[in-house]
């Protein structure tokens, strides 16, 4: 069985984004090491509030790109091809989706991150912190991969009966 290059490329992408948003991180504090607490401001609250949005949208907008992606499969030409394609199919919509996770995260940490560095809000900081470990937490092991290629897989197989 060939390797799987979702399985290779897909975590160097995550993680990219959780370097991104940890050497920001670590910019923003150094730039603010003389003055780093200060009260969130407009800009942090509209961070928080665009962090709550992120966080709801990374859970629906993935499964929504993926539905829609495999509704497009044709599913008997699916099912009769062989299982390695099938899997490489099913890769690239599991890889769209989880970027888009991650990106919807990174966007909402990095926007947390500017408001801490401009008004030094720590409540923005600890936002940027759990929007990072909300990426961290979704990483995509390979063996999340196989779950969520055998789980598609199955449930193309009862789709067409």
């Amino acid at each position: 069985m060939p390797a799987n290059p979702v399985k290779q490329t897909l975590p160097i992408i995550y993680i990219s984004l959780i370097m991104g948003i940890s050497m920001f991180a670590g910019f923003a504090l150094f730039v603010r090491r003389d003055d780093p607490w200060g009260q969130a401001e407009l800009l942090g609250y509209l961070g928080l509030a665009f962090a709550f949005v992120t966080i709801v949208l990374h859970l629906i907008v993935p499964s929504f790109v993926s539905a829609t992606s495999i509704k497009q499969l044709d599913r008997e030409a699916f099912l009769a091809l062989s299982a390695d394609q099938q899997d490489e199919q099913l890769s690239v919509i599991f890889q769209t989706s989880k970027i888009v996770a991650g990106a919807l995260l990174e966007g909402g940490a990095f926007f947390n991150l500017i408001a801490f560095l401009t008004e030094g809000g720590s409540i923005n900081l600890l936002m940027a912190g759990v929007l990072l470990l909300n990426l961290i937490l979704g990483f995509p092991t390979p063996n999340r991969i196989d779950h969520w290629l055998e789980d598609q897989k199955n449930l193309m197989q009862m789709r067409r009966s």
